[in-house]
């Protein structure tokens, strides 16, 4: 059985952590990791957090309140998968400044063989040394970007593309061809017995097989 994947309506945020990083000079101004209280970790066998850290993480309404001077400061919040990210930070706060999300909106110089964090990061010569900790995949995604050497560029191209609208597209294409269109980033809904993806239909129009918007 796959595991569930995290909502922000059923779970809840244990660590926030960002990186500060100026696409100018090319290098991190600052970073923090914050622990948030809870009094559970089912992943705890995933991230190595020990409940009894989560215990006494301190006050959550402060530790928000201390992580959203960080959005005001910046031009631009850049994640992997940013919708899912975005979904668990404005139940807390308010971010006026819009999101890139390096899957989604930026395109890589070097192809990867999956669109994780981890296998563009690889492909571009970026080792990962850990994981499963929110500042060490905010250290990597920091490692990837100054590995390209054009990445001012591509960031500005992906910040015009973070504006465009994102529908779920679901895949046409017959089952024969199900590892192309995984591969390609679509996810099986076993309870509509589709392929989706949440992409902008610019993009669908290029995939080497049909998709169409979910009525």
């Amino acid at each position: 059985m796959k595991p569930r994947v995290p909502t922000p309506e059923k779970d809840q945020v244990i660590e926030l952590a960002m990186v500060h990083w100026s696409v100018e000079l090319r290098t991190m101004l600052r970073a923090v990791s914050i622990l948030l209280p809870a009094d559970s970790n089912p992943a705890e066998h995933v991230n190595g957090i020990p409940v009894a850290a989560l215990k006494h993480a301190g006050i959550p309404a402060t530790r928000w309140a201390s992580a959203s001077s960080w959005f005001g400061d910046c031009d631009a919040v850049v994640a992997h998968q940013a919708d899912f990210d975005k979904a668990f930070v404005e139940r807390h706060l308010t971010v006026d400044v819009p999101w890139i999300c390096t899957r989604e909106d930026v395109t890589w110089p070097k192809p990867s063989p999956g669109e994780s964090l981890t296998a563009i990061a690889l492909a571009h010569g970026v080792a990962i040394v850990a994981a499963h900790r929110a500042l060490n995949d905010c250290l990597a995604l920091m490692r990837l970007l100054e590995a390209v050497p054009d990445i001012d560029e591509r960031l500005a191209a992906g910040y015009e593309h973070a504006k465009l609208p994102k529908l779920r597209m679901v895949s046409l294409a017959p089952f024969e061809q199900k590892d192309i269109v995984k591969e390609h980033g679509f996810k099986w809904d076993s309870a509509r017995k589709q392929w989706w993806r949440v992409m902008a239909r610019e993009d669908a129009e290029v995939l080497p097989f049909d998709t169409k918007p979910l009525d």
